[in-house]
């Protein structure tokens, strides 16, 4: 029996739609048990087996009789989320991804040749977070030559140094620091201007921060860098035996997942499907048929397990390395360092609470071999939810007691209007 063309057409779409659905949920067979496998793939192939059968069965009038109302119904369900999107931009990396970080297409990062990865330059989102065309989390693009009278100081670290809980760049402590800085200096009448460049990088450890040290800041003339590190040190600890260079822990952006069903396919859905239906975005991670687009899932290897016990034989020798030579590329630089301890609670999980005790450690050891000041932010800075609601990324109210410290340091302690270079 030959069929009409339009039934043809429309099995042939049937068969796509399930080799695209049997490609996704092979792709992340691995983190699945077998019933629950079985239920995934048991769906489509229900689902697409029935279509094909009415399709085969019922004529084509009463085809589209039953088509129609289903496409109306999905289009209208479309319009409606990406409505309730466009009127709250502020909820669609949480409900697109699950995660509430710059995610999907408000992907913040890119890969880099030498760093792994950085911060996508010019980017900006509906919620205040800027990036200028130098890669650094400021709404100003910085001259590589510094203009005269100018001192620059640089942030270098994490996501907490990022400040990934405050979205609006007005309102993250090296903004307001700046602000507060060169308030100081007008009252004082001193003929200087204050830079506060905030160069975190959200998942980095102390090597990706060499490497930034060394290519993305370094030419800018830094005059003073502040170097808060070692929550993202915790996590090469955890896994298998730690390397020199993290390997253990991480693997190239471009290099591939390694996943045995990661084929053209999967792709397909993800470029050409997932990009344009919302709806189909958020169905698919919330069923877990596709993995949330996060940077840590991006650049780290999952050969190795994450274990609270490695901590006992994956010492802090690298980390303790990475940071000394941070301070030598910063000296070199022409610039003097800060090194401060990272503030925490509770709430960061079993192994960052015994890990960063050590790597708190680490660096105020560092700074008294090597004669830099150090600067014990996590002993000063509140420990409640209220600064810290995940136990290491502060809140806006953490946000501006962090500004504030750091100002009282820097002009008490160090001494940043009595003669500091």
């Amino acid at each position: 029996m030959r069929l009409p063309k339009a039934k043809t057409a429309i099995l042939v779409g049937l068969l796509g739609v399930y080799l695209a659905a049997l490609a996704l949920v092979l792709d992340n067979v691995a983190e699945r048990g077998v019933l629950r496998t079985v239920l995934m793939l048991a769906v489509p192939t229900l689902l697409c087996g029935l279509g094909a059968y009415y399709v085969l069965r019922l004529r084509f009038r009463e085809l589209l009789f039953v088509l129609i109302p289903v496409a109306i119904l999905a289009a209208l369900l479309e319009a409606g989320f990406s409505a309730y999107l466009a009127v709250h931009p502020e909820r669609a990396p949480a409900l697109l991804w699950g995660h509430g970080d710059d995610l999907g297409r408000y992907f913040a990062y890119r890969p880099h040749h030498y760093t792994l990865f950085t911060l996508k330059e010019g980017y900006r989102n509906d919620q205040g977070t800027v990036h200028n065309r130098q890669g650094f989390r400021d709404a100003e693009d910085l001259p590589q030559i510094k203009p005269p009278g100018e001192f620059r100081i640089f942030f270098i670290g994490g996501s907490s140094t990022y400040t990934v809980g405050v979205k609006d760049n007005r309102r993250i402590f090296t903004h307001r620091l700046e602000e507060a800085l060169n308030r100081e200096a007008a009252s004082r009448d001193v003929k200087r201007t204050f830079r506060v460049v905030n160069a975190g990088l959200g998942a980095a450890t102390s090597a990706e921060n060499l490497g930034r040290l060394i290519f993305l800041i370094h030419p800018y003339e830094p005059d003073l860098v502040v170097i808060q590190h070692g929550l993202n040190d915790v996590l090469p600890r955890l896994r298998g035996s730690i390397r020199s260079d993290y390997a253990n822990y991480r693997r190239n952006w471009c290099g591939g997942t390694g996943r045995e069903y990661d084929f053209f396919l999967k792709r397909w859905v993800y470029d050409h499907v997932l990009r344009n239906s919302r709806l189909l975005t958020f169905l698919s991670v919330r069923l877990k048929l596709v993995e949330p687009n996060t940077i840590r899932g991006a650049i780290t290897n999952d050969a190795f397990e994450e274990r609270v016990e490695n901590l006992e034989r994956n010492a802090t020798d690298y980390f303790r390395r990475n940071t000394e030579l941070m301070v030598l590329t910063a000296r070199h630089a022409g610039g003097d360092v800060i090194l401060a301890s990272c503030p925490f609670n509770d709430l960061v999980g079993e192994a960052r609470m015994r890990a960063m005790p050590e790597h708190n450690t680490v660096l105020e050891d560092v700074a008294r071999r090597m004669d830099v000041p150090f600067f014990d932010l996590h002993r000063l800075f509140p420990r409640d939810p209220e600064h810290l609601p995940d136990g290491l990324h502060v809140s806006r109210e953490g946000s501006d007691r962090k500004a504030q410290l750091y100002f009282d340091y820097l002009v008490e302690t160090y001494g940043l209007f009595r003669g500091r270079p």
